[in-house]
């Protein structure tokens, strides 16, 4: 069967093919009754825009992709991410775009990038210095950086992660915690977290702001850390890190609520009671937290207002060019005290 063309359609319509075009492109444009005539029609004659066409005219293909470190697989696995997509999704709706995930291809991220076909990046974690980011500079083409340094130039949307971070440790201290450990997401540095960057170092910072009030230091003394995957698997391998120090802790901080779940699930496998033996305090209070056993307590970052965030800054970037400066917007984290952490008991921490 012949394909309808946009021509016949406005034609048969008597509009103008760029009328035709505004109702499936910019409704906003046209009258509400002659986008429902539009509509009406294209059903009726079976008309339907050509994606590669209408991407040629415009120089767009209506798609922004979320750049992220890890296999989807890895990434889905971790509710963080899908809180966020969440976020991104009510602008892509609100916008009339769609969204692809971006991901490592043949563990490389700028071959996703060189491969992908979308009109701008949402970047997950990457410092500005990365030579990812640095080519998109080049190239010209909008991205908005999410959860990373401030840079001249470069938009970026993140949380005051160093505040948080020292809200769940001042936490942990005022119960009476002095044997703690920090459960740290994966650096690649092994573990020498002096060359933390981002997200890491802001958090690993804020437990040092809040240490420091009680002349204590993170990797000295009775704060032990440890890096982990930021996985469920990865908690659990950090809980049996933890039991393998020469004294155990009372309290864990923990860098994601994924790898809490994960040292919550060691401590049920072992019988360790969480809290009164052992307490956990996690970070980004996604919605499993609330219904972990027991409750989390965490820090929650407030996720789909960082990612709608995120996205409206790309979206105008997109129609407008990304702005001379840059835009940097930081949200408020807020503590969450749930039911895994107590005071320390007696007998714990004498152990």
């Amino acid at each position: 069967m012949k394909r309808v063309t946009i021509a016949e359609l406005a034609s048969g319509l008597g509009l103008s093919k760029a009328a035709v075009s505004y109702a499936f492109n910019e409704p906003r444009r046209l009258s509400p009754r002659t986008v429902t005539r539009v509509m009406k029609a294209a059903e009726k004659l079976g008309y339907s825009p050509n994606p590669i066409a209408r991407s040629m005219n415009s120089r767009r293909v209506g798609t922004i992709g979320i750049l992220i470190p890890q296999d989807i697989s890895t990434a889905l696995e971790n509710p963080y991410y899908t809180e966020f997509m969440r976020g991104v999704g009510r602008v892509c709706l609100e916008e009339n775009l769609s969204l692809t995930l971006v991901p490592p291809l043949r563990g490389s991220l700028l071959n996703s990038l060189n491969h992908s076909a979308v009109d701008g990046f949402l970047i997950m974690g990457l410092e500005p210095d990365r030579s990812e980011v640095q080519m998109l500079r080049r190239r010209a083409i909008p991205f908005v950086l999410v959860d990373t340094s401030e840079s001249d130039g470069i938009s970026v949307v993140s949380v005051d992660d160093r505040a948080g971070a020292a809200a769940a440790m001042k936490h942990l201290l005022d119960l009476g915690h002095r044997r703690v450990s920090i459960v740290a997401i994966e650096s690649g540095h092994g573990g020498k977290f002096g060359h933390y960057t981002g997200v890491l170092r802001e958090r690993m910072q804020g437990y040092g702001d809040a240490l420091a009030k009680r002349g204590m230091r993170p990797g000295h003394g009775s704060v032990r850390v440890i890096e982990a995957e930021s996985s469920r698997e990865g908690g659990r391998r950090a809980f049996d890190k933890l039991l393998a120090g020469r004294w155990r802790p009372t309290g864990v901080a923990v860098m994601s609520d994924i790898q809490a779940f994960g040292i919550l699930d060691g401590a049920r496998s072992k019988g360790i009671d969480v809290p009164s033996e052992l307490s956990v305090v996690g970070y980004d209070d996604i919605p499993e937290a609330e219904h972990a056993n027991p409750p989390l307590s965490t820090v929650r970052q407030p996720i789909i207002e960082k990612a709608e965030a995120a996205a409206n800054l790309l979206v105008r970037a997109i129609s407008d060019g990304p702005p001379a400066k840059g835009v940097r917007s930081v949200l408020k984290p807020v503590l969450v005290i749930r039911k895994s952490s107590a005071a320390p008991s007696r007998d714990s921490a004498k152990a």
